[in-house]
């Protein structure tokens, strides 16, 4: 029983400790700190960069967002309150980064670039290549809302906040999104 009782205390040190640890480095990085500025881009780097590969599809043009997005919260460390999740923010920032790059391309792009390989495929690849292709056709505004939502697994107020739309617009958004599929896969 003891064993087990310092087991769950060291695990919730460990949370503790992670949890200040970045606190920690917050207060470094809005000093300038570039060591403080690195553990936070590490700790952050794959799911900013993942959010931008599902976003624009190509991994190159996914891999420089991620840099503008670190870039831009380097230059703006100052004018940052951190008054949220910095998760939130660096996703703001990948967002609007995403939307600039995809109005600047002006063209469809996959959700991933395998979907264009003509490979022998197994049924569930088939299966999620479709399911990509319908959320690709769906209104950007849904996608972006299905995607972040089912993708990311953000909660609908953290997509509210992320897109600067009130929580019955993400609310209407996704359920129009989901009878979308639904439509087109019935068809």
């Amino acid at each position: 029983m003891l064993q087990a009782a310092t087991t769950i205390r060291t695990v919730s040190n460990m949370t503790v400790d992670s949890s200040d640890r970045l606190d920690a480095a917050m207060d470094g990085f809005k000093q300038g700190d570039p060591d403080c500025f690195q553990e936070m881009v590490e700790h952050h780097q794959q799911s900013i960069a993942t959010f931008c590969l599902r976003y624009v599809g190509s991994a190159d043009a996914a891999c420089d967002l991620t840099q503008e997005v670190f870039l831009t919260l380097w230059r703006e460390r100052k004018r940052y309150r951190h008054r949220g999740k910095l998760k939130s923010f660096l996703l703001t920032i990948a967002r609007n980064r995403c939307l600039a790059h995809l109005k600047r391309e002006r063209k469809v792009v996959p959700l991933r670039p395998e979907m264009d390989r003509r490979t022998a495929e197994s049924d569930s690849e088939l299966l999620g290549r479709d399911l990509r292709h319908s959320i690709h056709r769906l209104q950007p505004d849904f996608a972006e809302v299905l995607i972040l939502r089912y993708l990311e697994d953000m909660d609908l107020q953290e997509i509210a906040e992320l897109t600067e739309q009130p929580l019955g617009t993400v609310k209407s958004r996704l359920h129009r999104a989901l009878e979308q599929l639904r439509r087109d896969w019935h068809d």
